[in-house]
């Protein structure tokens, strides 16, 4: 017996077959004449939805997280630009009242020389300062100790003494 591959006879076809056929073809080819339109200027085939004047969602998305990164640095900046400006106002004001405060210092005796604190008033509302008078000793050099003070002052401003200015001053004084 031979083998070979079996010959398909063609099957006989119903004219109910042919017009289904034919209906179904059709109909694929008015949803493809409905889903593209021609482009005369391309002579290339564009599908409708190409077309539309909407945007799809991958775009707004897209667009969405480029407005928010842009907006969070903006933010920060603006954050970091109030909080340089408190700053600059500190070590503007602070440096005036610590040597007024000095100038007050060298304007007392010696005997009146002690550590305190306190605060500017109404004119400066927040700031405060403290001082500490101590001797100094200096090896070597004991008798120049007596005739030296050491006055650290230090000034604060802001919730929590956030802003600090500390100055140490040495005085000649004389017994």
């Amino acid at each position: 017996m031979v083998q070979g591959s079996p010959k398909s006879e063609p099957r006989p076809t119903s004219k109910a077959n042919e017009r289904a056929a034919k209906m179904a073809l059709i109909a694929i080819l008015i949803d493809i004449k409905t889903m593209c339109s021609f482009n005369p200027q391309s002579a290339i085939r564009v599908p409708k939805y190409y077309e539309s004047s909407g945007f799809t969602l991958l775009e707004v998305m897209i667009a969405t997280a480029i407005i928010s990164i842009a907006l969070v640095a903006a933010l920060g900046s603006q954050s970091q630009s109030v909080s340089l400006a408190n700053e600059a106002k500190f070590t503007t004001t602070v440096v005036f009242l610590a040597q007024g405060k000095m100038a007050e210092f060298e304007a007392k005796d010696a005997e009146s020389l002690i550590s305190d604190a306190g605060d500017f008033g109404e004119d400066f509302p927040g700031y405060r300062w403290e001082s500490e008078v101590s001797d100094v000793t200096v090896e070597g050099f004991e008798a120049v100790s007596d005739y030296v003070k050491k006055i650290a002052l230090t000034l604060y401003w802001g919730e929590g003494d956030k802003y600090q200015y500390r100055l140490n001053y040495y005085r000649f004084v004389t017994k």
